[in-house]
């Protein structure tokens, strides 16, 4: 029979597996008799890959299977979508999917527009960097240029003191040479006036003496 042909419920897509129980349901009722139906069992098994649903099933009484079934807490079988409705889902697909590559694009776009942007903020920062490092190196030459003058002119200026302090210690040495001799020559000018006061004073005693 076809309900011995058709696959178990749980191998189903989830779709189907309401309008198989209906389906089941109208041939139990039927005495067991297959019912002519308006598409073949390899139609039906087919579809269980295919997200489309199965084709309508030309069989009386059918409305009224499909109200006890939504009574009955079951959804009804689903209807066959026609050709150009399928075009029509298709081609809303076509224009989803453009639309979102489009959008893609341009996010692409603008993410390449920021990266570049950012590239030639880093690039304006680093030379605006590199001439203020340049500026800080050549300011540093130049103190250094400063500092090694001011270290020898400290240099020659504490040459030229050593040198003064020798030449003003020679001098006091010469000075005190000099005050020596200079109180030897006053003490033998004094000595020599004694001895010719003493002299003169012999010579008036003998002059008196004659």
């Amino acid at each position: 029979s076809l309900a011995a042909c058709l696959p178990a419920p749980s191998e189903m897509p989830t779709p189907l597996r309401a309008a198989a129980a209906a389906f089941r349901a109208r041939l139990s009722r039927g005495g067991g008799e297959e019912p002519s139906v308006g598409c073949s069992i390899s139609t039906l098994a087919a579809s269980r890959v295919s997200n489309i649903p199965p084709l309508e099933v030309d069989e009386p009484g059918q409305e009224d299977d499909e109200k006890k079934a939504k009574e009955e807490g079951k959804e009804a079988p689903a209807d066959g979508e026609p050709e150009a409705e399928l075009q029509k889902r298709l081609a809303d697909a076509e224009v989803r999917g453009a639309a979102g590559w489009e959008m893609a694009e341009r996010e692409r776009a603008e993410r390449a527009r920021a990266v570049a942007e950012l590239q030639q903020a880093h690039a304006e920062e680093t030379g605006e960097l590199n001439v203020r490092l340049a500026q800080c190196m050549e300011a540093l030459r130049e103190r250094e240029r400063e500092l090694q003058m001011v270290k020898r002119e400290c240099e020659e200026g504490y040459e030229r003191r050593l040198d003064e302090a020798g030449c003003q210690e020679e001098l006091e040495q010469k000075l005190a040479v000099l005050d020596k001799a200079v109180g030897e020559r006053d003490l033998a000018i004094r000595q020599a006036r004694l001895e010719c006061e003493g002299a003169q004073l012999r010579y008036t005693e003998v002059e008196e003496a004659l």
